[in-house]
């Protein structure tokens, strides 16, 4: 498969900012960041997109004529979607549907999903939900329309840029500042 164009769904969020910045190092590809948030990387290889994954029609828009789409997007604080549990559905499992069928529509050679290891634990309140549920529908998707996809369940991200809610930040903070 040649690669052309790859969108990347929040791609200025902290993951999203470090594999923009390595996939526009690969030379002959457009990478195009569809986010609320504005992050910009000064090649010609980029392009920022301000943009809202529950926006159906600019959704299907960006992702025409793409070879690869990754979805990063969504509400990952897991307080945040424990305490707003309709948004975090919104986002993570509405906002990812819209994507996914923006992708069959549009026929989409390669789907990556951002889910997370909370999908099968006891932890991780309704943003547990959100991703259990996102992987669910994407594997019904997969049956129906035969879509080729990926589901990347990560942990807990750490490195530069991390927020002081990062419970590996918190872990070092706890350290540094009161040596326990």
């Amino acid at each position: 498969m040649k690669i052309k164009k790859i969108v990347v769904f929040g791609g200025s969020g902290f993951l999203g900012k470090y594999l923009c910045n390595e996939l526009v190092k690969v030379k002959n590809i457009m990478v195009y960041n569809f986010d609320k948030k504005k992050f910009i990387i000064d090649t010609k290889n980029y392009k920022y997109i301000k943009g809202d994954v529950l926006d159906k029609n600019r959704v299907k828009k960006i992702v025409t004529n793409s070879s690869i789409v990754i979805n990063l997007s969504g509400m990952s604080d897991i307080e945040n979607c424990e305490k707003n549990p309709i948004d975090s559905a919104k986002i993570n499992i509405i906002g990812n549907l819209n994507i996914i069928k923006s992708c069959i529509d549009k026929k989409i050679k390669k789907y990556l999903y951002a889910s997370s290891l909370y999908a099968f634990s006891d932890q991780g309140s309704f943003y547990k939900c959100t991703k259990l549920a996102s992987e669910v529908y994407l594997k019904e998707f997969s049956k129906i329309y035969d879509i080729n996809y990926i589901v990347l369940r990560y942990g807990s991200l750490y490195g530069e840029g991390s927020n002081e809610k990062n419970g590996i930040n918190r872990i070092f903070n706890s350290i540094i500042n009161n040596n326990k």
